[in-house]
């Protein structure tokens, strides 16, 4: 079920379960919506930012499915999905795992060789991974890979760091 908060018109709810319990902000909100049906410019902006703060709001906290309607513009809001947090942990820690493992690697080869060149290697792989990390971290499914990615790199640097101390 969706309720439409239109701009200029009010609250419709197709359903009509909504009606005699409609939460007090949206009512209020269609009355102001309706005395304003013919306003432009900063009026009219006011009100649709309003209702899309209330459909925003309405969506996460009461589970309620929300369009914005102003003119030919729709915006839809929609409560969120549940976090998968049994497969989300097992992906992330799998990420961790193979990322402390390569970081590991890498590190114990390089330090062979001189071990400022293992800091400067491990800052130019991480370094280069965090703005495709700081992108991805919202996005629903990459989320748990840049835990397991930012995990990972703490552990292997730990590991690094009481290596290089024993």
């Amino acid at each position: 079920m969706t309720v439409v908060l239109r701009v200029g018109g009010g609250v419709e709810d197709p359903a009509g379960e909504l009606a005699p319990g409609l939460p007090a902000d949206l009512a209020e909100w269609a009355v102001v919506s309706r005395a304003l049906e013919d306003a432009r410019g900063e009026a009219r902006g006011i009100v649709r930012r309003r209702a899309e703060q209330l459909a925003a709001r309405h969506a996460v906290g009461g589970g309620l499915e929300l369009a914005v309607v102003d003119g030919d513009e729709v915006r839809l809001f929609r409560p969120p999905e549940p976090n998968p947090w049994g497969t989300g942990l097992t992906v992330a820690a799998f990420v961790a795992v193979v990322v402390a493992v390569a970081l590991g690697a890498m590190s114990a080869g390089l330090a062979t060789v001189h071990p400022l060149l293992v800091v400067a290697a491990n800052l130019v792989v991480v370094g280069g991974l965090l703005p495709s990390l700081w992108l991805f971290r919202t996005v629903p499914v990459w989320r748990w890979g840049v835990l397991g990615v930012l995990v990972g790199a703490g552990v292997a640097w730990v590991g690094l760091a009481l290596s290089t101390l024993s």
